[in-house]
């Protein structure tokens, strides 16, 4: 086919316009470069913005220099899904400074075994020194074991790792479809507005991407 003659006598649609070896490499790189990002960044985005505010209650409990209170009950609510029973919620009962019974939210109780493979609420039996650390407000808390664990900040190397996963694989991505439409730009195939498409929607693809872990880390978080 002959394509379609423009303004400066160029054909679209011409053996010209079609994509050079060069181009189709870096387009390759780019798609696949993408993918890995986004594998790996769909899972440990919402889990590191759960962890961040898990860790703000830490710092506050910390820098508040609060003690640990005596637990009067905790309780757990249990619910089965296709891999087992598993802990959905875990609330704890103690008594302020004031001497008044509180309930608090407990988080980070990923490893805690169900009590019952039964759902709904089952009582905890009592364990002998049982702890709990709650934040200022005393409507949120963690087990005694949880609150050092997450002090320790063990999980700081994980992320670390998965966000230059992320990082790393989301540049050499932005910098092949770069470079593809440098060169497009310059065979003349598309015009400046075209060469900066790709690169602008590959931007915003990674500013949607952590939006949505952001926005996915709230329903999540109830289970954390």
């Amino acid at each position: 086919m002959a394509g379609t003659r423009t303004r400066d006598g160029r054909r679209f649609g011409s053996q010209d316009d079609r994509p050079t070896t060069a181009e189709r490499v870096l387009r390759g790189v780019g798609l696949t470069a993408a993918v890995l990002a986004f594998m790996v960044g769909v899972f440990v985005l919402p889990i590191q913005f759960i962890d961040s505010r898990l860790s703000a209650m830490v710092e506050a409990i910390d820098s508040a220099g609060i003690a640990p209170y005596p637990a009067l009950g905790i309780e757990q609510r249990v619910e089965e899904d296709r891999y087992g029973y598993g802990v959905e919620e875990l609330v704890a009962t103690y008594r302020d400074d004031d001497g008044e019974v509180v309930t608090a939210q407990l988080h980070r109780f990923g490893q805690l075994r169900v009590v019952r493979e039964e759902e709904g609420w089952q009582v905890m039996p009592d364990g002998p020194g049982r702890e709990i650390y709650v934040t200022p407000d005393g409507r949120d808390g963690f087990l005694a074991e949880d609150y050092r664990d997450m002090l320790r900040n063990e999980d700081e190397v994980i992320y670390l790792a998965g966000d230059a996963w992320v990082a790393g694989w989301a540049a050499i991505g932005l910098v092949a479809l770069g470079a593809r439409s440098v060169l497009r730009l310059r065979r003349g195939v598309v015009g400046a507005g075209g060469a900066a498409l790709a690169p602008a929607l590959y931007c915003l693809g990674a500013v949607a991407l952590v939006a949505l872990g952001w926005a996915v880390s709230f329903p999540l978080g109830a289970g954390f």
